[in-house]
This record gives structure tokens, C-alpha cells and sequence, in this order.
């Protein structure tokens, strides 16, 4: 994505009146070469002077300061005169500083050319300035590369930008990479922008998401570039809302098989009614006629009430007939019995038949069978379609072990709003390790409400790090009704009332949470009776 033509650099807004400051013609600043600045005293001199409004003493200072080499100076003063519409001599100075070194000026140099439409000069001034690591200037030589049809050249130099950490280098790398339909190498350069706070690079993601047909994890990520400033993102979420979506239910039964259908709805009503013989001789019926959705009905009355082994066969026999409910039964029976290959093979069957809970169990046996990360990724974000905060929640984890935080903030968020509490509970960690300790405070007594019980002591050792000791007290005693074995809040109880004073009563909780195994108590209260030992002494 090309960047536009720069401003120019280094001057505040600033007018300088009178003919102070002229056309001079005549300077010839050849073979001018120092090794250091001289006139530095009336350099910042007419840096005062120009804070101080007093522009003819700036002029003045700064020109003669130019005069006699002191690089800053020349840009400066030549800034004066091109501001002042003496172009000519404006650019003059700005060369004279570049040639001594002046990043500023060898910048404004490159931006006029630029603006000239004589690239290839605006090009040696901007390589002169990316040659002493400037990641905006490696940017505007890419730039120019880009214009005069060079992509690869263009991506060198923002390949390099990149790595001096240029945000805008590591987004314009991903639009490189999807202008060639290089989703997955796009997609890695946009998140590490994203990751940096880039909105394009967010919208970018969430374009790449939609085309695999991923809309949650689209509009995941056009929510949050919309959060960040992205007008486009807003209404790309907007049409996105307004999109039909593709209906699961099931098809019109077909004439020849409305019998069975019959039959099925009088076995589930037997079921139901807790007539297992009356519901398996319907589902039998329905089964031996050799249809799907009945051999499965049979698989699942026969397994729910402990013969493995049949259940398993009509299972098999429904998933070779293209049952992709039947596939996945087999699948979780298959992987129970330890035969993961064969799992594996079934859940996929299943999942590229659109089966969302096959994806979700492909993604795990990816995971844990394979270690294959990113195309446990790919699955279980297609199953987040249906919005289960549990794989909402498992996708959150996974990118937080892989670094991506961002990301995984995002996914824990949406599974925290469809009430997940583990969700809950990581959004409390993840602002506890970045000391937001009221934001963390909210999520883990959310986490608590919800069910996770053990994110009382979280709330409690944040309230405690505050300085909240009575609250913290209370929320310890929570978590200990929750789990009575659990050493941490006992250990946390000591640490606060030796804090306080209380001795004895910390004392009472290390040695219990010692008990337990928690080796920090077991040193705290060895220390405590050193401490004693020394005091009675």
C-alpha cells in the first residue's frame, strides 16, 4: 500500500516578516567540510529566538551560524526561507546541511523533488537518509521503488524498515503479500502490525478471515480496528451484520423416506417417555431400512446405555452413508478406544462436511497428536461460527501461548460476553500482568460470578497488593469456601496478617498451607520461628 507524499520535516509553524531573510545568490558552499558543529552558541541562540517570537534575530542567528557550517542551522534557516517563498534559496540551504549531514534537510530535499514528480532525485535523497537508518526514509525510497514498477525493490526497502520497527513498513509488507493471494504470509506481517496497534492491518485480518468464510473471527477483528479509528472497519461490520447466513437445519425429507421419519419421531417420543424398549424397536426398524439419521438414533440409545460395541457399528455404517453426525460419534468413539488415527480421519470427514463440533475435536487432536498449531487454529476458528463460548475460549488460549495476545484478548472477550468464566478469569491475568488492577479486579469477581470459584483469591491478592486489607481478608475466606485445600489462599492469609502484625494468625495459615505441600509457606513459617527464636534470645 503506497504511503503518501510526505510533509516536511522538522519546523514548527512559524512566519518570519521584514527582509531579514532574502534571495542571496552566489553561495558556494563546495569543499565546506567540520567535525563539528561550529557556532553552536549562536545556533541555539537563534533557536531561542525563534521560541521567543523574535524571527529577524532568528534569521539572523541561524544564517550566520549556516554560514559557517553548522549543519542544523543550514536546514533550519533554509526551512525560513522557503516558508518565506524563497524556494530557490530554501533549497540551497537545505543541500548545504545535507551535504554536511542533516537528516531534516536531506528529508525536506527528497520531499520537494518528490512533489516535482522528479522521483529519481527524491530517491538519492531519501536512500542518503535511509543509509543512516532512518525506517521512514527506507519507507519513501519503497515508495519510489513502488512507483517506478519495482515490487521487489519496494519490499527490500520495507523489509528493512521493518526490521528498524516501522509499523506502516510491516503493514505495506502484508498488502504486498495478499496482492498476490499470499493470504498466510499477509496475514503473519498484518498481525505482527496489528499487534502494534494498526487499524488497516486489523481490517486486513478480518478481510482475510471473511474470505475463508470465518465470520466471527472477521468481525472479531473489524470490531476491534473500528475500536482504533478504522471508518472502513465500522462499515464493513455493518454489511457483515447484514449478510444472510447459511442455515444448518435439515433438509425437506424426501417422499420415500417420510415413513421413516415417522418412525424416528415415535422412537424419540418413547425416549422420552423413558421406554428404551418401545424407542429401540422404532429406531431398529428405521435403521434396518438402511437410513442414515435412524442407524445413528440407534448408535446413540444403544451407547447412552452401554453397549459400546453395537453403537459403534451403526455409527459406522451411518458415516459411510455421508451421516456427518454419525462421522463424529464414530470419531469420539474411535478416540476413546485410543485408535487417534482413525479419529482423526472421521472428525475430519465430518468437519469438511461443515460439522462444527468435528472441527473442534480435529483441532484438538492436531494440537495434542501433531503439535500443528496453526491448522488447529484454522479449524477451530471455523467452528467458532456457532459461537460456543467454549471454543471461543480454547481459541483465546491457544494464540495467548503463541504470544498473540491482542488476539487473544479479542476472543476472550467475545466468549467472556456468552458468560465464560475461564474467559473471564484470563482477562483478569492478562490485566494483572499489566497492572491494571481495577480492570482485573472487575474481571476476576465477573470470573467468580460466573462459577469459577478460584478467582476469589485472584480478587482478594489484588485488593491485598492495594492495600485493601479487609476486603482482601473477606475475599481470601471466599476462596477458601470454595476449595478448603486449596493452599494459596492460606499461604496469601499469612503473607497479610504477618504484614499486620498478627503473627500467630500467620503463623495458624502457613503451617496448613505447608501441610498441603505449598513449599513458600513452609519457608515463610520457618522464617517466622527464626525470627521468634532471635527475639526470645
Amino acid at each position: 500500500m503506497p504511503v503518501p507524499v510526505p510533509d516536511f520535516r522538522g519546523r514548527r509553524t512559524r512566519r518570519v516578516g521584514g527582509d531579514d531573510v532574502g534571495h542571496h545568490s552566489g553561495m558556494d558552499f563546495s569543499g565546506a567540510t567540520f567535525a563539528e558543529p561550529p557556532m553552536a552558541v549562536e545556533f541555539e541562540a537563534g533557536l531561542t529566538a525563534l521560541g521567543e517570537g523574535d524571527h529577524p534575530r532568528a534569521a539572523t542567528l541561524l544564517r550566520a551560524a549556516a554560514e559557517a557550517g553548522h549543519p542544523a542551522a543550514a536546514f533550519h534557516y533554509g526551512s525560513l526561507c522557503h516558508e518565506a517563498g524563497e524556494t530557490d534559496e530554501g533549497e540551497q540551504w537545505w543541500r548545504f546541511g545535507a551535504d554536511l549531514g542533516d537528516p531534516q534537510a536531506m528529508h525536506n530535499l527528497g520531499v520537494v523533488h518528490r512533489r516535482r514528480g522528479d522521483d529519481a532525485t527524491a530517491e538519492q535523497w531519501f536512500r542518503r537518509l535511509a543509509d543512516t537508518g532512518d525506517t521512514t526514509a527506507m519507507c519513501l525510497v519503497a515508495e519510489c521503488r513502488l512507483d517506478a514498477g519495482d515490487q521487489a525493490g519496494a519490499e527490500h526497502w520495507w523489509s528493512l524498515a521493518a526490521e528498524g520497527g516501522d509499523v506502516d513498513a510491516v503493514f505495506n509488507l502484508g498488502v504486498g503479500h495478499r496482492s498476490r493471494g499470499e493470504s498466510d504470509t499477509a496475514e503473519q506481517w498484518f498481525r505482527a502490525a496489528a499487534e502494534a496497534g494498526h487499524s488497516g492491518a486489523m481490517e486486513n485480518i478480518g478481510m482475510i478471515h471473511h474470505d475463508r468464510g470465518e465470520r466471527v473471527a472477521a468481525s472479531l477483528w473489524w470490531r476491534h480496528a473500528a475500536e482504533a479509528g478504522g471508518r472502513s472497519a465500522a462499515r464493513r461490520l455493518e454489511e457483515l451484520e447484514a449478510e444472510p447466513v447459511d442455515s444448518d437445519g435439515p433438509g425437506p425429507v424426501e417422499s420415500g423416506d417420510v415413513a421413516k421419519a415417522a418412525g424416528l419421531e415415535r422412537g424419540a417420543r418413547a425416549e422420552e417417555l423413558g421406554d428404551l424398549a418401545e424407542a429401540e424397536r422404532e429406531y431398529r426398524w428405521v435403521a434396518d431400512t438402511g437410513y442414515p439419521p435412524g442407524m445413528r438414533a440407534l448408535g446413540n440409545l444403544l451407547r447412552d446405555h452401554g453397549d459400546e460395541t453395537e453403537a459403534r457399528e451403526w455409527f459406522r455404517l451411518a458415516a459411510e452413508a455421508g451421516d456427518t453426525k454419525a462421522m463424529f460419534n464414530l470419531g469420539v468413539a474411535l478416540h476413546g478406544d485410543g485408535d487417534t488415527e482413525a479419529a482423526e480421519a472421521w472428525f475430519r470427514r465430518a468437519a469438511e462436511a461443515g460439522d462444527t463440533a468435528a472441527m473442534f475435536n480435529l483441532g484438538h487432536v492436531l494440537l495434542n497428536g501433531h503439535d500443528d498449531r496453526q491448522a488447529a487454529l484454522a479449524w477451530w476458528r471455523r467452528a467458532a461460527e456457532d459461537r460456543d463460548p467454549h471454543v471461543l475460549h480454547g481459541i483465546g488460549l491457544l494464540l495467548l501461548h503463541q504470544d498473540h495476545i491482542t488476539e487473544a484478548v479479542l476472543w476472550f472477550r467475545e466468549a467472556a460476553s456468552l458468560g465464560s468464566a475461564d474467559s473471564m478469569y484470563h482477562l483478569g491475568l492478562l490485566a494483572t500482568g499489566d497492572d491494571d488492577s481495577e480492570t482485573a479486579a472487575a474481571w476476576y469477581l465477573r470470573a467468580y460470578e460466573a462459577g469459577r470459584g478460584d478467582a476469589a483469591n485472584n480478587l482478594a491478592a489484588v485488593l491485598h497488593r492495594d492495600d485493601e486489607f479487609e476486603a482482601a481478608e473477606e475475599w481470601y475466606g471466599k476462596a477458601l469456601e470454595h476449595d478448603p485445600h486449596d493452599s494459596r489462599p492460606m499461604h496469601n492469609l499469612g503473607e497479610l496478617y504477618r504484614g499486620r502484625g498478627r503473627t500467630i494468625e500467620a503463623a495458624i495459615w502457613w503451617r496448613k498451607a505447608a501441610e498441603l505441600g505449598n513449599t513458600g509457606s513452609a519457608r515463610a513459617l520457618a522464617a517466622l520461628e527464626r525470627d521468634r527464636a532471635a527475639d526470645s534470645g
